[in-house]
């Protein structure tokens, strides 16, 4: 699929492997003096991602920054979270994570999509401790065949 030793994507500097799913890989990458992003890199369908994640841009929808062309594949500059929102909680956190997480869905459906990839590795955390919804790469139309039935 893609090179297993990528060192730069675009303009960013690799630092680090994060996760890798059935399609794609996520590194935690910097531009020169820029900020870190999570860096999603795939054979192809970013541009779609892309594009899907900024019409349906909300504080707990993880942001997305820019997106491109490399060698073979493409790559997704994804805003940076501090981790994962699974695992022992408290209470009233694991309360106000479910809100959070709903709240990315409805907005999310309200825009006309389902999101189809609900799972706790798709549920992180922002720097500031916000829930952000991720991974829009298998999002498909309402009402569309393979989406969700009575959404």
């Amino acid at each position: 699929m893609l090179n297993a030793a990528l060192q730069t994507v675009g303009p960013y500097r690799v630092l680090q492997e994060l996760g890798r799913g059935r399609r794609s890989k996520v590194l935690l990458a910097q531009s020169d003096g820029g900020a870190p992003v999570a860096l999603k890199v795939a054979a192809e369908g970013l541009a779609r991602e892309f594009a899907l994640l900024r019409a349906l841009a909300h504080p707990n929808v993880v942001g997305a920054h820019a997106q491109g062309r490399f060698g073979s594949g493409e790559w997704l500059a994804l805003e940076a979270a501090a981790g994962c929102a699974h695992g022992p909680a408290r209470e009233d956190l694991v309360v106000s994570r479910a809100r959070q997480a709903a709240t990315a869905l409805a907005h999310i459906h309200h825009g006309g999509w389902v999101h189809r990839d609900l799972k706790p590795a798709n549920l992180l955390l922002s720097q500031g401790g916000t829930l952000l919804l991720a991974d829009l790469g298998s999002a498909a139309p309402r009402g569309q065949p393979g989406a969700a039935r009575g959404v």
